[in-house]
């Protein structure tokens, strides 16, 4: 009796069946690969990384990352930063990349980049991309729109092999289980977006007056709420902390600090989304980030004195 094979082929019966980011480059350096990926530390054999996420509460993103016939080759067992756009146009520049990602509740996404640039893909079923993406997978043909989610990912797989050359096969997973390839992960900062909006109520009516007022003004305000906020919150003195608030800017040391918060929870993470969102370009986007996460780390009472303050220097 023949046997019946599904979208995900060997993998669906692996250690990758539940769910897992496949991000195969060509044409591209290793070494910034790795730094796109936030990729830390020694690398030590797949299962040391597994056993530690099985164990801890909140586990550490981490992803295989090797060079394979002159291609760069990225697995991340249940792990997404491969989709992440900032990661792949960090990491395509000169070449390209293919992400396929897929979870246990198939959600799923395929993304492509070409020399710094995500130029498209298909998240959850829908096809979505500029011109270029629609003529780089023209042999390949796009799904129609009935496609079920495993469709996507085995389309997104079959690109992977006829656009980059490359597909990771089950004797190149059990090779790559015995070698020491596996990195942590911190990766980048989410983007940026001048929404100029806010899940906060109370700070929602700061809006139309922070738009209106002079960039310069908010800007101003933005850091001293922030510095306020650091401080009541013990952060201060730390250097991190510091540096960023004289520089209004994340330098590398307060990057990586950042980004190590956002993997955790609780009030460091608050902090650093915080100082974060007061480099946002977009003055009152900045200024309505900081004055939101400020409500976690004040008191009512605190809290309430600082709307009041910048309230007081907003035009009306």
């Amino acid at each position: 009796m023949a046997t019946t094979v599904g979208p995900l082929g060997w993998m669906e019966s692996s250690d990758l069946a539940d769910g897992a980011t496949i991000t195969v480059l060509r044409g591209v350096d290793g070494g910034a690969v790795l730094k796109a990926f936030g990729a830390m530390g020694t690398p030590v054999p797949p299962g040391t990384r597994m056993q530690e996420a099985s164990g801890g509460d909140l586990p550490l993103p981490w992803a295989v990352v090797a060079a394979v016939a002159g291609r760069v080759l990225v697995v991340e067992p249940n792990g997404w930063v491969g989709t992440n756009p900032v990661v792949l146009r960090r990491a395509s520049p000169g070449g390209l990349a293919v992400s396929v990602y897929w979870n246990v509740n198939l959600l799923t996404d395929v993304e492509i980049a070409e020399n710094g640039a995500v130029i498209g893909g298909i998240n959850d079923t829908q096809p979505h991309g500029a011109d270029r993406f629609r003529e780089l997978v023209a042999p390949l043909g796009l799904p129609g729109s009935g496609v079920e989610a495993l469709g996507a990912v085995a389309w997104g797989l079959r690109a992977q092999a006829e656009l980059v050359g490359l597909s990771l096969t089950q004797q190149l997973w059990q090779h790559l289980r015995t070698q020491p390839c596996a990195y942590l992960l911190v990766p980048p900062l989410p983007e940026q977006y001048g929404n100029r909006h806010t899940w906060h109520q109370d700070v929602a009516t700061l809006t139309a007056a922070a738009v209106a007022a002079d960039a310069g003004l908010v800007r101003e305000l933005t850091w001293q709420s922030a510095g306020q906020v650091a401080a009541a919150a013990g952060a201060g003195q730390r250097a991190e902390v510091v540096s960023t608030l004289a520089n209004r800017a994340l330098d590398a040391s307060a990057d990586l600090a950042a980004r190590r918060a956002f993997l955790g929870a609780g009030n460091e993470i608050v902090l650093w989304r915080m100082l974060y969102a007061a480099t946002n370009p977009d003055a009152p986007t900045a200024l309505l980030g900081v004055l939101a996460d400020a409500s976690f780390l004040l008191d009512d009472a605190a809290f309430a004195d600082l709307l009041a303050r910048v309230r007081a220097h907003l035009p009306s």
